[in-house]
């Protein structure tokens, strides 16, 4: 519907077989100053966003390779929502909701292997983010639940790149970048996964075939999340390209929890702009007070790279001493 002032554009999404009704939503744009094209373009690349790729609302199983597959139940699609929930709001409190109702689903159904699977990543994820995951041993708990994921599906997409995760954190380097391989060959058009395998590539030093997959991702869905960005983060301070690498750790879309900012400030240490790095220090230690000594824990757990894990630990050592200058 068009008129002087907007446009009004209404999407419904149906599944052509069953005539199953997905989604909908209701666009309202300024027709002033833009064309319909302009208006429209804008449009799928907002529907593209929501609802490609396994970030979206088309789940993951419509892609299996694997046969008939039961529709999800409802516990089990709040549990998966809530996973992906946690990616786009990432926080303790939506950590250990997710988590919760992952461990409900997996009570419910032992033999669905898409959630073993994403219960297996919180469980690593609680280590890196330093949450409370309930248990004392978290890899372990994370590797039992990956093995029963991938016995139940060898192909399960979501398995492989957990069990990737988990061997970066085990510094098993060559068993990680054979389960990335393996899980971006399940189905390459992917784009979440492609991205993850970006990430793994590039934690493992890989920076190359890094950025292969990221120039395969991006253009399919340009996903928010934070940890998007990290690819050409790394391998800018790589390069010592820290006006760049600014550049990228300021593209960080959805919150990164006590690993917000922290790249902006390594950046800003080594192009010696002290005056605005301690602006952002400022806002960041009132946010997380023990922020600092979390980053310099936890990056060394799964960057592969010495160059990398000795410029950050220095940049953070240092700004760590800054922290006594604010005022």
């Amino acid at each position: 519907r068009i008129d002087e002032a907007r446009i009004s554009i209404s999407v419904q999404l149906i599944h052509a077989r069953s005539n199953y009704f997905i989604w909908s939503h209701d666009f309202i744009e300024d027709a002033k100053g833009n064309t319909l094209s302009e208006l429209t373009n804008g449009i799928v690349d907002q529907i593209v966003v929501s609802l490609a790729g396994y970030s979206g609302i088309l789940h993951s199983r419509m892609f299996s390779n694997a046969g008939n597959i039961s529709a999800l139940t409802n516990s089990q699609a709040n549990a998966v929502f809530w996973f992906y929930h946690y990616l786009t709001r990432q926080n303790e409190a939506v950590f250990k909701e997710a988590l919760s109702h992952l461990e409900n689903a997996v009570h419910q159904d032992p033999t669905f292997s898409l959630c073993w699977s994403v219960l297996a990543m919180l469980y690593v994820d609680s280590i890196f983010f330093n949450y409370d995951s309930g248990t004392e041993q978290p890899l372990a708990r994370a590797i039992e639940y990956v093995d029963k994921a991938l016995a139940i599906n060898p192909a399960c997409q979501h398995g492989n790149i957990t069990l990737a995760w988990i061997n970066i954190f085990l510094k098993n380097k060559s068993v990680a970048m054979d389960a990335i391989e393996k899980s971006y060959q399940v189905n390459p058009n992917a784009s979440y996964f492609t991205a993850a395998s970006s990430l793994g590539m590039a934690l493992l030093g890989e920076y190359n075939r890094s950025r292969e997959f990221l120039d395969i991702a991006v253009p399919m869905n340009p996903m928010p999340y934070w940890w998007l960005n990290l690819p050409m983060i790394f391998s800018n301070l790589k390069d010592r390209e820290y006006s760049k690498m600014l550049f990228h750790a300021r593209k960080v879309g959805t919150p990164a929890g006590t690993q917000e900012h922290i790249f902006e400030m390594i950046a800003l240490f080594y192009l010696n702009d002290l005056d605005t790095l301690k602006h952002v220090l400022k806002g960041y230690v009132r946010k997380y007070p023990q922020g600092i000594e979390h980053a310099l824990k936890s990056w060394p757990m799964i960057l592969f790279d010495e160059d990398l894990i000795e410029q950050v630990n220095h940049a953070l050592t240092e700004i760590r001493s800054l922290k006594g200058e604010l005022h």
